[in-house]
């Protein structure tokens, strides 16, 4: 199984998605900000929460591979902060857990999914293209409208990760021990 993580402090979407492609389960995770502590100590508040989310999915789901949305850097240095955290958390969640852990480039599974998709994804039309992917058991009904682009984008990122892996277009970040999906799945 794959976890799929669209990696944030504020809003951290994940997917669990089979090597066929199919989305098991999905959701969101949020965490507030708390201004009564220092903001150093609130970031490792949330990332212990967001942390202890990722790991109970992945083991109730038989996660081996966690594959999430590289780093990027659009923001002010609390956004970048926030997002590396995040990443940091992720990273140490595949080491702890022995799984591959894969960096997906946005614009490239967002081209994928969307090949004519400009600057910004149309997330209704991201929800059209992987509709055939997501059973209604998954709960994307379930997340909240202004959560749920969070959530399809870490489905977008499963399916393609389970799609595309063997085409030697996702980097295999450091720190995990390499592993493979079995040979033939996701086409």
């Amino acid at each position: 199984m794959i976890l799929a993580v669209d990696p944030a402090l504020a809003t951290c979407g994940w997917a669990v998605v089979t090597p066929l492609a199919r989305v098991k389960a999905l959701g969101v995770i949020t965490t507030e900000l708390d201004k009564r502590v220092s903001r150093s100590t609130d970031r490792a508040r949330r990332i212990r929460l967001i942390s202890g989310e990722l790991l109970d999915v992945a083991i109730d789901h038989g996660v081996s591979v966690i594959a999430a949305e590289s780093l990027s850097f659009p923001r002010g240095s609390d956004g970048i902060a926030a997002i590396a955290l995040c990443w940091g958390a992720i990273a140490m969640l595949a080491a702890s857990m022995s799984a591959t852990l894969l960096e997906l480039e946005p614009k490239v599974w967002q081209r994928a999914v969307l090949p004519d998709s400009g600057k910004k994804i149309d997330y209704d039309r991201l929800e059209a293209a992987l509709e055939r992917f997501v059973p209604s058991s998954a709960g994307l009904d379930r997340v909240k409208p202004s959560l749920r682009n969070h959530a399809l984008d870490a489905m977008a990122i499963g399916v393609y990760a389970a799609a595309y892996r063997d085409r030697g277009e996702i980097v295999i970040a450091e720190g995990a021990p390499s592993a493979t999906l079995e040979a033939g799945h996701g086409r």
